[in-house]
């Protein structure tokens, strides 16, 4: 351990560092060359729903199907994490809890429609092997149909729209079926449940108005038993279904209606604009590179097309809203249409299912009666 051992160790361990970079570096080109190629491997030691080389694992694709059921249906993550925990469902490790963040990854995750997004981490450093999120600072890969799937696009994408909806605050989940469904005419607040006579055998659950002790000077709606919600919710499917065959046809002649106004069209429109812009600034800048040009004049073309861009932009994110605002409400009337067409008339069993699709949320009136606000805007009373 003399000066002239420190100094060959030092350069025998910058060559076998630079070694390593090197072999790291050839082994990510050649994964991202497959990448690109649409070569898709992936290992995975547990993974909900799938045993080795994507093969479905039954058992545990039902757990999948029911997340996604119960979350498209409007029960909160809670809310399905109670659920599945009540009916033992295992989850990947085999355990009977689970944890908000495992299902919310669940209806995330692309690979349950049969797709695969690749890249979505990387190694930051070879030597620490640190990972980070990738948020573009490298190229991602999307695979389409890569392996068997447990639930329909049409189901994953319906579960991608209740996500953002609910970040937005459009639509709310709760601790049970009732939470952020019931709604004061009074007053405007949400109903909660309270339980009386907890601890003998006269208990009850009660929905009232969360306000009646914090607004005493306000008039409230009254309270509802859970037997009577479900009673009231029955009695108006009942009514609906007498008349089964309209409704359904009344929603189909909706859809058509609904998608006969495209605004897809403009928006391509509207894209293709925006990048005719974006061309004449690129000519404009090069021009002024490539000769001598009067400044002033230039900067006030510059502005102007900027100004255009800009302008172009905005209508582009407002014709964006008119397409998801279509989007959803045809996803919706899907929903409404595939609950809807299972019921029959003469419903005695409060289906929660039927519930959770059809149902934005009720209102109580004065006199106890009800109007259930629909998820495709169609008030029942």
């Amino acid at each position: 351990m003399d000066a002239k051992g420190e100094l060959l160790i030092t350069i025998m361990s910058s060559l076998a560092q630079e070694e390593s970079r090197s072999i790291s570096e050839n082994t990510t080109w050649g994964i991202r060359k497959k990448f690109a190629k649409g070569e898709v491997s992936m290992g995975f030691s547990r993974f909900l729903g799938y045993d080795k080389d994507f093969v479905i694992n039954e058992e545990e694709a039902a757990t999948v199907r029911m997340i996604y059921k119960m979350f498209i249906g409007g029960a909160s993550i809670y809310g399905i994490k109670k659920e599945l925990e009540r009916l033992e469902r295992k989850s990947a490790g085999g355990g009977n809890i689970w944890h908000i963040s495992t299902i919310q990854s669940i209806f995330t995750n692309e690979k349950y429609m049969g797709d695969c997004l690749l890249q979505k981490q990387y190694t930051v450093d070879f030597l620490t092997k640190k990972r980070k999120v990738n948020q573009g600072e490298i190229e991602q890969y999307y695979s389409s149909d890569h392996h068997p799937a447990i639930i329909s696009k049409h189901e994953f994408e319906q579960a991608q729209r209740e996500f953002t909806k609910r970040k937005e605050g459009k639509r709310k989940g709760g601790a049970t079926m009732f939470s952020h469904k019931i709604k004061c005419s009074c007053c405007g607040g949400w109903y909660g449940s309270k339980t009386w006579h907890s601890t003998d055998k006269y208990k009850r659950i009660v929905y009232q108005c969360n306000n009646k002790y914090k607004k005493k000077e306000m008039d409230h709606s009254p309270l509802l038993m859970e037997d009577e919600i479900k009673e009231k919710f029955l009695e108006i499917m009942n009514g609906l279904a007498t008349e089964k065959k309209e409704v359904i046809e009344s929603f189909e002649e909706l859809k058509v209606i609904i998608t006969a106004d495209d605004p897809a069209e403009k928006l391509e429109r509207l894209r293709e604009e925006q990048q005719e812009i974006a061309l004449l600034i690129e000519a404009l800048v090069h021009d002024n590179t490539e000769r001598l040009t009067n400044q002033n004049e230039f900067r006030m073309k510059q502005q102007e097309l900027h100004s255009r861009y800009e302008r172009k932009q905005a209508e582009i994110d407002e014709v964006e809203k008119q397409v998801q605002a279509k989007n959803d409400q045809l996803a919706d009337i899907e929903l409404f249409l595939d609950v809807f067409q299972k019921v029959k008339p003469g419903l005695e069993i409060f289906d929660e299912h039927l519930w959770n699709g059809i149902v934005d949320h009720m209102v109580v009136l004065p006199d106890k009666s009800v109007i259930i606000k629909t998820r495709v805007g169609v008030d029942l009373k």
